[in-house]
């Protein structure tokens, strides 16, 4: 838990950044221009769960932002949704954001009628 107090502010911040983003954006494109659309399909799921995450984080920001640690948990969170053999982006679309996209794509076709 020290840890996470060591790592907080400005230094997780950029951790963040260039873990949630830098990285993912590199890696993103590198797989779309060697391997194509098919093989980005893993990096789409973590697209669509950094959105959500970053969605949520819009609404409890104003809450969170006087933790010490809010940067290293944002941090962690980011790591568990890359770690490779945990595959924490795809588990979470799977059980949780396909079918709440799904429901939502419902509600809007029907809103706008189509």
């Amino acid at each position: 838990m020290y840890f996470l107090y060591i790592l907080s502010g400005d230094l997780a911040k950029l951790l963040y950044y260039a873990m949630g983003v830098g990285y993912p954006m590199y890696k993103t494109h590198i797989t779309f221009e060697n391997r194509g659309l098919d093989a980005c399909r893993s990096w789409l799921r973590y697209w669509i769960v950094f959105g959500w995450v970053a969605l949520l984080d819009v609404f409890f920001y104003h809450y969170l932002k006087h933790w010490t640690v809010y940067w290293s948990i944002k941090v962690i969170i980011t790591t568990y949704l890359l770690m490779p053999l945990v595959k924490g982006a795809d588990l979470i679309y799977r059980d949780f954001i396909k079918n709440f996209n799904k429901n939502i794509e419902r509600n809007v076709r029907f809103i706008i009628g189509k």
